[in-house]
C-alpha cells in the first residue's frame, strides 16, 4: 500500500520561490480539498487506514477530537478574510511529550504520566494554535525521550507501542521523534514538531526520509516540554520540503518571543537561574524567505571526514554523490575540514554528566506542573487506542488520588512506578539512565559544572567553531545517520555512527535532508553551523534539496528475512 502524495505548504501559493517538490493531496488543507476541515477529516481517515491498520505504523498516540470543529472556525475566518497567516488551516502533529491541555494530555509514552494532563499548552503549541494551525494529534516517541536505558529500542514506549518506518516495517523509525518523523513520511500529516537532545529530530526525519531542523538551543521556548537538558533540549520543525519546515520553524521561533520569554530564557531554555543554553538569540519572523534556489552559489562547504564520515558505506556513497551536487551549484568544497575535538568527545562521559544531572533536576521541576485533575469525562486519554488503558493502570496501580488521577512527584517515584508494573513498563529494557540520574548531585556538584563546560568546549571552540573558523566555512556536511536497521527489542538499536553528538553539546543547529535510498531505505545529508545560523543552513540545505529533485515514496515493504 502506497500513501497518498503529502501537502507541503508551499503549494499554497504564498512563497516567493514556487515549486518545492511536493503536491497537494486529499489529506491537505489546500489543493484538492477545498476546506481545512475537509483536509482534515481525510488525515483522520488516513490515520485509521494507515496508523491503526493496514501497515499499522502506530506514529500517532492519540488525535484530537475537536479538529474537524477547530478547522471550520478556521474556515470561517479565511472565508471572512481573516488568514492568520501561511500556515493557517493547515494540520500539524505535536510530538507527545509536548504539553497540550485537554483531551489530548502529554504522556512521554509513559503510562506513569496518562492520568492527569497539563493543565496549559506549552508556548510552542500556543503559537501554532495563534498561527491558525489545527493541532491534529499527538506523536508516539521512544518514552522518556529514549533517556530511560542505554539499551532501549528507538520508537517503543508503553502508552503507544512500536512505532515503525514507513518504507520498511521490520526497520527502526529512529527516535526519539519516532511518530512525527514516520507520521508525516506517510502522509499522515503535512508536518509535525518533534524535540531534540541528541539526535532525536535528526534521527527519525533522515532514516523515514524527510526534513527535520534542529535548531539552536534555545530559539524554541522549551516551557512545558518534558525536559531531559535545559542545556541541549530543543524542539523543531519535520515536514517533507526545506521551504515548510523553514515555515515552521517561523511559527515555533515565535513561542520564544510570547507569554513573557522574549529572550528565550527560564526553565524551558536555561538553567534554573535562567542562562540560556547558548548566548545571544537571534530569531527571524520568516525563515522560509532564505529558500533560494542559488542559495549554493558561492558557499564554503566543508567535509569534516574524521569521526563524522566512515561509519557506513552506504551512507558515505549517497553522500559523496551530494557533495557533487553541493559543488555543481556552485559551492567550494574543503576536504578534509575536520574537527578538532572529535576524539576527546568520542571518549568523554561529559555529555552523560550533563544530561543525567539536569535530567533529575528538569524532569522534577516538570512533574511539579502536572497536578491532579478530576476526570472530566473525556480525559486525556480519550480516543487513544492503548491510552485509555494507560489511565486505568494508572488508577489501578495506586497513584490515583480520591479527588483525580495523578502523577509521580520525583525521579524516585518514577522508577517506582515502572517496577511495579515491570510486566509492560520494562517489558524491553530497564531504567539504568533513570538509575543514574538519581544518584547525580545537582546543578552546583563541582563535577557537573566541569563536564558542562567540557562539552561546550568541544562542541563549540574546540569542534564546530574551530573548523568554520580555520577554513572560513558557511557550514560542514556530512551523513544524518546510516540508513535504518532492524527493530531488535531484545538486544536495543544498533546504531553504527551518525553526525549529531558535537553539534548537540555545542547546542547549535543542524538540518538534515534526504539525498538518496539504500536498498529503498533513505540515507539524509546533514548540514551543520554555528549558533543562530539557521537563515544559512536553511538557504543551503533548500538549494541542494532543488537541485537533487530526490523523493521517495514509503513502500511499507513488509517484514524480512536475513
Amino acid at each position: 500500500m502506497s500513501p497518498e502524495p503529502p501537502f507541503s505548504a508551499a503549494s499554497s501559493g504564498s512563497t516567493p520561490e514556487s515549486g518545492s517538490g511536493s503536491t497537494p493531496s486529499p489529506g491537505s488543507t489546500r489543493g484538492e480539498t477545498a476546506t481545512a476541515a475537509d483536509g482534515v477529516a481525510a488525515l483522520l481517515r488516513r490515520i485509521e487506514e494507515v496508523d491503526r491498520s493496514g501497515p499499522t505504523l502506530r506514529s500517532v498516540i492519540r488525535t484530537n477530537n475537536d479538529a474537524v470543529t477547530e478547522a471550520a472556525v478556521l474556515d470561517t475566518e479565511a472565508a471572512a478574510g481573516r488568514r492568520r497567516g501561511p500556515l493557517h488551516g493547515v494540520s500539524v502533529l505535536v510530538k507527545d511529550n509536548i504539553d497540550t491541555a485537554g483531551g489530548m494530555g502529554t504522556t512521554a509514552g509513559s503510562l506513569a504520566l496518562a492520568g492527569a494532563g497539563p493543565a496549559a499548552d506549552a508556548p510552542l503549541v500556543r503559537r501554532l494554535r495563534d498561527a491558525g494551525m489545527v493541532v491534529l494529534g499527538k506523536t508516539n516517541l521512544s518514552e522518556w525521550a529514549n533517556f530511560r536505558s542505554s539499551g532501549s529500542s528507538s520508537g517503543w514506549s508503553a502508552v503507544g507501542g512500536l512505532c515503525v518506518n514507513p518504507h520498511a516495517l521490520d526497520r527502526s523509525a529512529g527516535g526519539s521523534s519516532s511518530g512525527s518523523g514516520a507520521a508525516v513520511a506517510a502522509g499522515l500529516a503535512p508536518m509535525a514538531v518533534g524535540t531534540e537532545t541528541d539526535g532525536s529530530i535528526l534521527c527519525p526525519a533522515a532514516l523515514c526520509g524527510v526534513v527535520g531542523i534542529k535548531p539552536t538551543a534555545g530559539l524554541v521556548d522549551g516551557t512545558g516540554i518534558v525536559p531531559i537538558s535545559h542545556s541541549q533540549d530543543t524542539a523543531g520543525p519535520i515536514a517533507r520540503t526545506v521551504r515548510d519546515a523553514a515555515l515552521l520553524l517561523s511559527v515555533l521561533a515565535s513561542a520564544g518571543r510570547t507569554g513573557g520569554r522574549g529572550d528565550g530564557r527560564g526553565p524551558g531554555n536555561g538553567g534554573p537561574a535562567g542562562d540560556p543554553p547558548v548566548p545571544g538569540r537571534r530569531a527571524y519572523d520568516d525563515y522560509q524567505a532564505y529558500c533560494r534556489s542559488d542559495g549554493l552559489r558561492g558557499a564554503r562547504i566543508g567535509l569534516p571526514r574524521h569521526g563524522l564520515w566512515g561509519y557506513s558505506a552506504r551512507a558515505d556513497a549517497l553522500a559523496e554523490e551530494a557533495v557533487r551536487v553541493l559543488a555543481a551549484q556552485g559551492a567550494t568544497i574543503v576536504d578534509p575540514a575536520n574537527l578538532p575535538s572529535l576524539d576527546e568527545l568520542a571518549m568523554s562521559e561529559a555529555e552523560m554528566t550533563v544530561l543525567a544531572t539536569e535530567f533529575k533536576v528538569g524532569v522534577e521541576a516538570y512533574l511539579a506542573t502536572r497536578g491532579v485533575h478530576a476526570p472530566d469525562g473525556r480525559g486525556p486519554a480519550d480516543g487513544a487506542s492503548g491510552v485509555a488503558e494507560a489511565s486505568g493502570v494508572a488508577e489501578a496501580s495506586g497513584v490515583a488520588g480520591s479527588d483525580g488521577l495523578r502523577v509521580p512527584r520525583t525521579l524516585a517515584d518514577l522508577m517506582a512506578f515502572n517496577d511495579a508494573h515491570a510486566d509492560v513498563e520494562l517489558a524491553h529494557f530497564g531504567q539504568d539512565r533513570f538509575e543514574d540520574a538519581l544518584r547525580t548531585g545537582g546543578l552546583d556538584d563541582p563535577a557537573y559544572r566541569e563536564a558542562l563546560e567540557t562539552c561546550r568546549r568541544l562542541g563549540r571552540t574546540e569542534g564546530i567553531d574551530a573548523a568554520l573558523r580555520t577554513h572560513d566555512l558557511d557550514a560542514l556536511v556530512a551523513p544524518t545517520y546510516p540508513p535504518a536497521w532492524k527493530i531488535d527489542l531484545v538486544n536495543g538499536d544498533h546504531v553504527s555512527g551518525s553526525c549529531t553528538q558535537v553539534a548537540a553539546v555545542a547546542g547549535y543547529p543542524v538540518i538534515t535532508v534526504p539525498c538518496g535510498a539504500a536498498d529503498g531505505l533513505p540515507v539524509g545529508l546533514a548540514f551543520i553551523g554555528t549558533a543562530w545560523s539557521e537563515p544559512t543552513l536553511i538557504r543551503l540545505a533548500y538549494a541542494f534539496e532543488q537541485a537533487l529533485d530526490f523523493s521517495l515514496t514509503p513502500a511499507f515493504r513488509p517484514p524480512q528475512t536475513g
